[in-house]
């Protein structure tokens, strides 16, 4: 198909790597790179950047084939009395989107449809284009926000945003059957349809000649943030030390609770000898890892669909992993075992099994299972699929 005839999709996301959060929502940027192999993607992204002077932006402009990405960093110029400063903040988050979204039009040409990749804030310039371009849109919903049972969605803008967004999509997906729910559960009516995160599976893969002899590898990749309570998992491999010492934790990643991590480490006394901080791993350092370790480990106390733990699949990893989100739909007693969240002594028992018995699962089984449903192919079919249906509908 050449580019002529391919549709010409618009990304319009709420999170997405940047210099300034590298990792900030890469998930999206795989859909991205999906779908750009059956159409002509262009993504408009904004980040607030406060390196720059006060009311400024940057233009940044990157061509990959069919993938076009425009990101605007920006520094608002802050004012003293509230009300007008967000309404100033808001004005200007708007016009920066038009300018980005010009560019791209003269790049790529006038869209067949937007695509919103988490509501907020996007969803405002969504909502824009429908109403006064005439650009069509559908969402992707990956945030855990909405499986969150405290206050965190409660913010009556956000609801309000994400309720008439909805409402004026042609489409909606989420990542997993429990967050399509959670959503519907919130009021968020409209047509939905379940697309899971993308793995890059020339990236990820199993190769048994990668393990080497001696203690058995845990992983744990994060951000390292309250959700994934890390904290938990640290106390349960001090527990689990006092009674043998034929493993090792490897945790990969960074965040603003590293240091704080470290220190409790230092005070249980694993710290070097049965935990080692790893910091931020790039993709291929990260598959090299995972193809060196033995099991995955996941605490989170909510989830929507971890990248991680589809990378890991890939990978050949068995997991262990808490009861929430979509990681049921996809953690069967073939690929690993399941906690409740917050329960260390339930995870206590399951470090105890995996690592007696890691070498009982089948990591091409796994493997498979993986590549068939969260390979690139796979979902950027799925994708273009929902892209024509509603492409007819016009």
């Amino acid at each position: 198909m050449d580019s002529e005839a391919k549709l010409k999709i618009l990304f319009l996301a709420s999170w997405y790597p940047s210099r300034v959060r590298p990792l900030h929502g890469i998930f999206v940027k795989r859909h991205a790179e999906a779908v750009a192999r059956t159409c002509q993607v262009a993504v408009l992204s904004l980040c607030a950047d406060p390196g720059l002077a006060e009311n400024h932006y940057e233009v940044e402009c990157r061509e990959d084939g069919d993938l076009l990405t425009v990101r605007i960093y920006y520094n608002t110029r802050r004012l003293r009395l509230p009300g007008i400063a967000r309404i100033y903040k808001l004005s200007r988050y708007c016009r920066l989107h038009r300018v980005g979204f010009t560019i791209i039009c003269k790049r790529m040409g006038f869209p067949d449809l937007a695509h919103v990749h988490v509501i907020y804030p996007m969803g405002w310039f969504a909502l824009w284009l429908k109403w006064f371009q005439r650009l069509p849109y559908v969402v992707s919903e990956h945030s855990s926000a909405y499986l969150y049972r405290g206050k965190r969605l409660q913010i009556r803008t956000r609801h309000w945003l994400a309720r008439i967004v909805v409402k004026n999509a042609r489409h909606v997906t989420t990542v997993s059957g429990s967050l399509m729910q959670a959503m519907q559960q919130k009021g968020l009516a409209g047509s939905y349809t379940i697309v899971p995160n993308v793995v890059d599976t020339g990236n990820f893969f199993f190769a048994a000649a990668t393990k080497r002899a001696g203690r058995k590898i845990m992983l744990h990749v994060s951000l390292l943030n309250d959700v994934k309570n890390v904290e938990g998992i640290l106390r349960t491999v001090a527990r689990l030390g006092a009674r043998r010492q034929d493993f090792e934790l490897h945790i990969a990643g960074d965040g603003l609770n590293r240091s704080r991590l470290e220190e409790l480490a230092v005070a249980l006394e694993i710290k070097d000898k049965l935990v080692f901080f790893l910091g931020l791993q790039d993709g291929a350092s990260l598959a090299r890892r995972m193809r060196g370790s033995d099991f995955l480990v996941i605490f989170s106390h909510f989830e929507s669909l971890p990248c991680v733990l589809i990378e890991a699949m890939a990978s050949g990893l068995p997991v262990i992993a808490t009861r929430v989100g979509g990681i049921p739909d996809h953690v069967g007693s073939s690929v690993g075992l399941l906690v409740e969240p917050g329960d260390e002594a339930g995870l206590l028992s399951a470090m105890e099994t995996m690592l007696d018995r890691s070498g009982d699962y089948s990591p091409s089984h796994i493997q498979a299972y993986a590549r068939s449903h969260f390979a690139v192919d796979a979902i950027g079919r799925q994708f273009t699929e929902i892209y024509n249906f509603e492409m007819q509908k016009k």
